[in-house]
């Protein structure tokens, strides 16, 4: 056996048993925390803030608990859709590095998380709530949608606007708390973090998932838009072009009109970083999304592009109405920190498949993409993982 093949059994393709490795270890730690996708919580958890934001929330304790209700939440139903798609991962020649598809994480485990976490956000919900009932109603409306897509997530077209509609229903949850006042700033943040979580889900995160190998006939929304993938390239069409930059631009137009309408109080310094910050943006979308054929990396950089510029716009609007917002700005460097600390880092090695090309070395659909340079270009820790395990694959 070759020394390279790294320590324990060795692996020759699909159906071969896990990696050995102790129960309690540093390294199984971290498949948890990939299983529960902890480098997307903050993200998740910063929606029922800026929901109460909107609704004039200013106390401490009460945006903290509805901070972390969202990342209990978000634990709960990342593990959840490990869970269903379990079997679709492990057909999969990217997906197939998820921990449930490796096998390092037992499936009863899996499911002790994902109820364990439910059950908890619920009984946040109901500390914080403070006898509110449409607090309540929509905290439940946004576990019945993304329970929905997960469940039939891959069975039907257009699955992504399930979850665009469970955030929005955790963000009207977080204005439930401060009962609607200054409705129309809840409407306007509301809408905006609709589009953004649907743009996501669509455009950048379902770049990614078209052509992917599948057990399924589910189709992605950039498939059903003309999009199309071969290789590393991704073609794209005039109603895909058409649909992306119409919903990017309505996202930041809605961040930009509590300064226009002055729904919120502001200082011009405010107005003009989210003036710059969305205009940059645009600009720099229209420029890949025009040119209809791009690569990974390409979409690599755009997403996180416009991951921090929306993750910046949010609690920009808010600065100066609630300096509790503040923190929110270090949000997105930290989850894209958090996503290059844990994805790089493997623990065990997931199998190496005899039919694995270079095609499949891409980003992991849903994963916010990294900034990490390597070969001249923009990738993921996931690339590198596959490359070095080809490389371990050709010396056997």
């Amino acid at each position: 056996m070759n020394r390279n093949a790294g320590p324990g059994p060795r692996r020759s393709g699909r159906g071969a048993e896990p990696l050995a490795s102790p129960l309690i270890s540093p390294l199984r730690f971290l498949e948890y925390l990939k299983l529960i996708r902890f480098y997307q919580a903050f993200l998740v958890g910063t929606m029922p803030v800026l929901g109460a934001m909107a609704a004039g929330v200013h106390s401490a304790s009460t945006l903290g608990l509805l901070f972390l209700t969202g990342i209990l939440f978000h634990f709960s139903s990342a593990t959840m859709n490990d869970i269903m798609d379990v079997e679709e991962d492990k057909r999969s020649g990217v997906l197939s590095s998820h921990p449930l598809a490796m096998g390092t994480i037992p499936m009863r485990h899996a499911y002790f998380i994902a109820m364990f976490f439910l059950l908890t956000s619920a009984l946040v919900v109901v500390l914080v709530s403070g006898g509110s009932p449409l607090a309540v109603i929509f905290f439940f409306l946004a576990t019945g949608f993304v329970a929905v897509y997960n469940i039939l997530g891959k069975k039907i077209p257009g699955s992504e606007f399930l979850l665009s509609l469970g955030y929005l229903s955790l963000t009207l949850f977080g204005a439930g708390e401060g009962g609607f006042e200054r409705f129309p700033l809840v409407v306007v943040v509301s809408v905006a973090m609709a589009c953004h979580t649907l743009l996501f889900l669509t455009v950048f995160s379902g770049v990614w998932e078209t052509g992917f190998e599948r057990t399924t006939e589910r189709v992605v929304l950039a498939e059903l838009f003309g999009a199309r993938r071969r290789g590393n390239r991704f073609y794209s069409s005039t109603v895909f072009f058409v649909y992306s930059f119409s919903l990017e631009t309505i996202l930041f137009l809605s961040l930009f009109m509590p300064f226009v309408f002055s729904l919120v109080e502001y200082h011009r310094f405010q107005a003009v970083s989210v003036f710059l910050l969305f205009t940059g943006t645009l600009i720099y979308s229209y420029r890949m999304l025009s040119s209809r054929i791009y690569d990974d990396c390409t979409i690599a950089r755009a997403s996180v592009v416009y991951y921090i510029s929306v993750g910046l716009c949010f609690p920009i609007v808010f600065i100066e109405d609630n300096p509790l917002s503040i923190p929110l700005l270090f949000v997105p460097f930290i989850e894209l920190w958090l996503s290059r600390l844990i994805l790089s880092t493997h623990a065990l090695a997931p199998p190496i498949s005899t039919k694995y090309t270079l095609k499949h070395a891409r980003a992991l659909p849903g994963n916010t993409p990294m900034l990490r340079k390597q070969d001249g270009g923009w990738g993921s820790g996931d690339v590198e993982q596959k490359n070095t395990q080809m490389t371990a694959h050709r010396r056997r």
